[in-house]
């Protein structure tokens, strides 16, 4: 079986192939103090539970780091909104939060047009990217709400 496994602080995910019957301390490399959630998961998966019993399915997702919450800052505007969220929660979903009513509450026409960056910087994370790989040391990561690139032609 194959899964994808995020950490934090890298950008990149690793695609390995295991099998259903190995554990997800096994699979993982767990240190000492890290935590593993399914992606966009609320509840760690316990590390002594088999690939097949953690319910994790071919292809699947998982996210390992220490902290069990992520302060996420995202910017539009003049203004900012702030919520924590699991490591394992996705960059789509953040977005979501952030263009809907509990964020900056932008209309429907408008969402498509804009994109999460992050901060003082060019790049725009796949809304597959689970904020955990993004956070600073003080588990934190900021995005700004930007308009996606618009090409003229």
């Amino acid at each position: 079986m194959e899964m994808y496994i995020h950490r934090s602080g890298q950008e990149r995910i690793e695609l390995i192939e295991v099998a259903e019957t190995a554990t997800v301390a096994e699979v993982v490399g767990l240190a000492e103090g890290e935590a593993v959630w399914l992606e966009d998961g609320e509840e760690t998966i316990r590390a002594e539970l088999t690939l097949a019993a953690a319910r994790i399915q071919p292809r699947g997702h998982i996210h390992v780091n220490r902290r069990r919450r992520a302060a996420v800052i995202v910017n539009y505007n003049s203004g900012e909104r702030r919520r924590e969220f699991m490591p394992s929660t996705t960059v789509r979903r953040v977005f979501e939060w952030a263009v809907g009513k509990d964020g900056f509450d932008l209309p429907e026409d408008d969402r498509p047009e804009h994109a999460l960056q992050l901060c003082g910087t060019t790049t725009q994370p796949d809304g597959t990217d689970h904020i955990g790989s993004f956070v600073n040391d003080e588990c934190r990561v900021c995005f700004d709400l930007v308009p996606k690139q618009r090409f003229q032609g």
